[in-house]
């Protein structure tokens, strides 16, 4: 019988994927590349969408992956996302708007606990507050839409509104549909 050693690391490779496009997105709102830092936030929720199906594919999940996924999640639809937000529009707020930020990772973190103290029967079939790459997906549409489609920034109070709505959204007891079974056939 062949060794699957190998097969082993593959999700965490695409873990490691998410992280980096966390880590790059930081380094493009750095930059001043508001764009960039949206699509590196778009392409880690690639990555973390597969890694998960490709860790059950292959029947290789491991409480270790687990853990590192949501790590990489903290950084990648928790930091960068707020940072990003900071960086574009929240800045001028000052307090107002570095809290706005922080409030934004702080409940994706609270969120990302809690997902992973749920009971595994329940977390099935739904999710219980917004899932982190959902509210990450939305700051990032907003920043790409208007810095491609239009030219120009969202009115800084909107988006005040936006990260304040999906940091309880984050929170809330709202169910969202899991889409766990999804298969590519």
């Amino acid at each position: 019988m062949k060794s699957r050693k190998g097969i082993h690391i593959l999700p965490s490779l695409f873990t490691t994927g998410n992280v980096f496009c966390g880590f790059y997105s930081f380094i493009a709102a750095l930059n001043d590349r508001y764009y960039l830092a949206a699509w590196a936030i778009v392409l880690a929720i690639i990555f973390d969408f597969l890694d998960g199906r490709i860790a059950r594919m292959t029947k290789t999940t491991s409480a270790f992956g687990m853990q590192y996924d949501s790590l990489a999640d903290v950084i990648s639809f928790g930091m960068a996302p707020a940072f990003l937000c900071y960086a574009w529009v929240l800045k001028p707020f000052g307090r107002v708007g570095w809290m706005a930020a922080f409030l934004f990772l702080l409940c994706g973190a609270l969120r990302l606990a809690r997902f992973n103290t749920t009971k595994p029967d329940i977390r099935g079939q739904y999710f219980i507050g917004l899932p982190t790459p959902a509210a990450a997906a939305v700051i990032a549409s907003i920043i790409i839409a208007f810095e491609d489609l239009f030219g120009s920034r969202v009115h800084p109070g909107f988006m005040v509104a936006i990260v304040y709505s999906l940091a309880f959204l984050m929170v809330s007891n709202i169910k969202y549909p899991a889409f766990k079974k999804f298969e590519f056939r």
